[in-house]
């Protein structure tokens, strides 16, 4: 509400928010002894900065021109980077993230599986507050809403989310692992399919809004559990730092990608129909895929199992 009339104040509404949470993090009981390891500046950095080098070319590359010196030099660097971050975490005791746990199978599974289900969720959001609030008259799509109405309708959304994710543990048992990351995807993929076809209709739209929030609320519950589930206990801070990075990546290609569509079918200053289209399609295909890998993942049967996995 109160970004609405003024969008730079807006901004403060989380400040105390964030401060409580700051205060809150000494209350936090402790885990064990510290091991007081220092952070790992080199390989952080090396993996922050390639990959904004990275998503930086990707997305500007239709602004700027793919054989543009800027682009290539963000690409090529950012690439670079990321290959000596790789190099730096898995040759030294020292590390930002342990890749090397890439080489259990259930991880690599279902870091793909995340890195793709962030690919074709979070990074829709910009897209759709866009989409909301175009002008039907002028863009030739859109339903013209505030951006106090766009903020209802992300709570609604929300909600959803919250109550796809409560259940999602019930899914897990009944319907095992795999099928219900497969499930998550099809849902991603059938909102993405509702909200193309019925792209001209509030009603519509929002219901494969609804949809979209309630597999962006299954795979975060699914994954996040399914990161530490097949690693000793020692590891599952790890694991979890893991899938945390493998959703970011995703978040941020996807944006790049969706930036790069938008670019590309761009019309005048709006993004075209047909630029949406493309998006949707896109997005909808990453989840598919995301459902897809998740069909490899291997249930951890023991804790024995486990122990055999890690020596």
């Amino acid at each position: 509400m109160i970004g609405a009339h003024d969008p730079t104040r807006g901004f403060w509404v989380g400040v105390p928010f964030a401060l409580i949470a700051w205060v809150a993090t000494f209350f936090l009981p402790d885990a064990g002894t510290p091991t007081r390891q220092p952070l790992a500046i080199r390989p952080m950095l090396c993996c922050s900065l390639g990959l904004i080098g990275f998503v930086t070319a990707l997305s500007m590359g239709p602004d700027w021109g793919w054989l543009d010196m800027r682009t290539l030099s963000a690409g090529l660097l950012g690439l670079a980077l990321l290959a000596l971050w790789a190099r730096l975490d898995s040759a030294s005791d020292k590390q930002f993230i342990n890749l090397r746990l890439l080489s259990v199978p259930r991880i690599r599974t279902i870091s793909l599986a995340t890195f793709l289900f962030g690919f074709a969720s979070i990074s829709y959001f910009g897209t759709n507050g866009i989409f909301l609030h175009s002008d039907p008259s002028s863009a030739g799509y859109g339903f013209n809403l505030s951006p106090l109405a766009i903020a209802v309708v992300l709570a609604l959304g929300s909600v959803l989310s919250l109550a796809s994710s409560l259940l999602t543990s019930r899914a897990l048992s009944v319907l095992g692992e795999r099928t219900t990351l497969l499930l998550a995807g099809l849902i991603l993929a059938g909102a993405f399919a509702v909200m193309a076809v019925g792209h001209r209709s509030f009603f519509w739209y929002c219901t494969g809004f609804a949809l979209f929030n309630v597999g962006l609320g299954i795979y975060q519950a699914a994954t996040r559990a399914l990161s530490v589930e097949g690693v000793a206990l020692a590891e599952t801070s790890t694991a979890a730092g893991l899938n945390e990075l493998a959703l970011s990546i995703g978040i941020a290609v996807g944006a790049a990608v969706v930036k790069l569509l938008s670019s590309t079918f761009a019309d005048g200053r709006h993004i075209s129909l047909a630029g949406l289209i493309a998006i949707w399609a896109a997005l909808a295909l990453a989840a598919v895929a995301a459902g897809a890998v998740s069909r490899r993942y291997v249930r951890v049967l023991s804790t024995e199992s486990i122990q055999e996995t890690h020596g």
